[in-house]
């Protein structure tokens, strides 16, 4: 029978990996620099959220709407209708 892993549990082991990294680190005992420590810390905190979303303790982050871009768009198929509808404005 498998065993059921809460929430809590999973961010508890993710933060001991955290954990001992971060003493590995700051104790000078690891010998990692500046940027492996950076890099590994980054990615311990995206494992974490891969996996609560995997096993549906999250919901995916979805992108934001680029209004800028959506506002392009629709100009320029204004401007390419715009002499369909008033076409004294195209002369």
């Amino acid at each position: 029978m498998s065993e059921v892993i809460t929430e809590q549990q999973i961010r508890a082991s993710f933060k001991m990996v955290h954990d001992e990294l971060s003493e590995d680190y700051y104790s000078g005992k690891s010998g990692m620099s500046k940027e492996e420590f950076d890099t590994r810390h980054a990615g311990n905190w995206q494992d974490l959220e891969a996996v609560l979303i995997a096993a549906g303790f999250l919901e995916p982050v979805v992108p934001g709407r680029d209004f800028a871009n959506e506002l392009e768009l629709l100009e320029a198929r204004v401007k390419r209708l715009e002499p369909l509808f008033f076409p004294e404005k195209s002369l």
